[in-house]
């Protein structure tokens, strides 16, 4: 057990907690299912890392100054939160990381934070919506986490049928343009939680602060 649990890159002592509280079987029962998470991340990591590389051969990364003042504004939004933000956590050797944020501002979040990860992705929120389309129609196994996910996004004029923004009106003030803002992290299906915040972006590129909409933990 303990060649294996080098191999995963996990500590001894959380194992020897397990076997010490609930017994060497179930120790042993939780030591296979993290050698299982890391066949799946053999088997499909490499497709991912394929399929971000395409995406942005397809889509570049745009150039800071390239961008027009409604983009600009969203990031002075969400960088403070992405330099601010807890780190969602990324146990072992065999773990990959999904950092999803738009387009326009994904290149401050791999500037931020690929250091502290070591397999990190950078996609879309709809590239990862495509990503997990092939990746739930092949794969069997849809309860074993072989990755965490971190992710921020500003969606311009939200709709109210949002989560986030149900029986809540939306300002309505000429040239101006509503924003929701939601960020947060998740590291397994009971395990994470998210924010948003709603904010307003008018025709000359500058954002105001209106009211936060909620906190979601899980």
């Amino acid at each position: 057990m303990y060649a294996e649990i080098d191999r995963l890159g996990l500590e001894r002592s959380w194992f020897q907690w397990i076997v010490d509280q609930d017994g060497l079987e179930f120790g042993q029962f939780a030591l296979s299912q993290t050698t299982k998470r890391s066949h799946l991340f053999d088997k499909w990591y490499p497709r991912l890392t394929e399929f971000a590389t395409a995406k942005r051969r397809q889509a570049p990364l745009p150039d800071r100054n390239s961008i027009d003042v409604t983009n600009a504004a969203t990031r002075r939004i969400i960088e403070p939160k992405i330099r601010d933000a807890e780190r969602v956590p990324c146990r072992g050797n065999f773990t990959a990381a999904f950092f999803t944020a738009p387009l326009h501002i994904l290149p401050f979040v791999i500037s931020e934070w690929p250091s502290t990860y070591r397999h990190p992705v950078f996609l879309t929120s709809d590239e990862l919506t495509e990503w997990r389309y092939i990746y739930n129609a092949e794969e069997t196994d849809q309860e074993s986490w072989w990755y965490v996910f971190q992710d921020w996004d500003a969606q311009l004029n939200p709709s109210s049928d949002s989560f986030w923004l149900r029986d809540m009106a939306l300002p309505q003030i000429d040239g101006t343009t509503p924003v929701l803002v939601v960020w947060g992290l998740c590291w397994g299906s009971l395990a994470g939680g998210h924010h948003a915040e709603l904010w307003q972006i008018d025709d000359g590129g500058k954002e105001v602060f209106l009211r936060d909409v909620g906190d979601l933990t899980y």
